[in-house]
């Protein structure tokens, strides 16, 4: 894959991640930038980057502000809902690989990499997915807990490492 596809596959899976972003009611692109706006009585109640640095980038920061201004609404619950709610495969992988594309976005991660092991040359790349938050809530002494949780980040690992090699075949 050229680098040119590279971008561009990069730009339509950040554009997916902020189009399914819980605080994506209503996406915008006007040509020159995009827009979200968030669901109602959420607070501010949207965001937008200009093409200026690229569309790449837009989408990036774009995304990082819906987290934050995600985070800043229901942090409080995070914690509580990753303990009732047992993290969907699927939905987590997906996370992984948009998290990766926006700091390959960004120049954190090259777009060389082909394998999950190589991401931790650059990043911490066992934070990716919202790992940290699971191991936080999980209880360091039940060991059916703490084993879960690892084969669950084990499977979700193996299927980026796959994707990331696949990528650049």
């Amino acid at each position: 894959m050229n680098i040119i596809a590279e971008r561009a596959e990069a730009v339509d899976t950040l554009r997916s991640a902020v189009k399914d972003h819980c605080m994506c009611a209503k996406f915008e692109d006007d040509g020159a930038r995009f827009r979200v706006i968030y669901p109602c009585g959420m607070f501010p109640d949207g965001v937008q980057a200009s093409y200026g640095n690229g569309k790449a980038v837009a989408l990036s920061r774009m995304l990082d502000a819906m987290e934050r201004h995600w985070k800043s609404a229901s942090q409080p619950n995070l914690e509580w809902e990753l303990k009732m709610n047992k993290p969907n495969l699927e939905q987590t992988v997906a996370l992984m690989k948009a998290e990766i594309l926006r700091d390959m976005a960004c120049g954190a991660v090259p777009l060389t990499v082909t394998s999950f092991s190589e991401l931790h040359d650059y990043v911490d790349a066992n934070c990716y997915g919202n790992f940290e938050v699971l191991m936080d809530t999980t209880d360091a002494e039940d060991e059916e807990a703490c084993e879960t949780l690892w084969q669950f980040m084990n499977d979700a690992q193996t299927a980026v490492d796959r994707w990331l090699r696949e990528r650049v075949a």
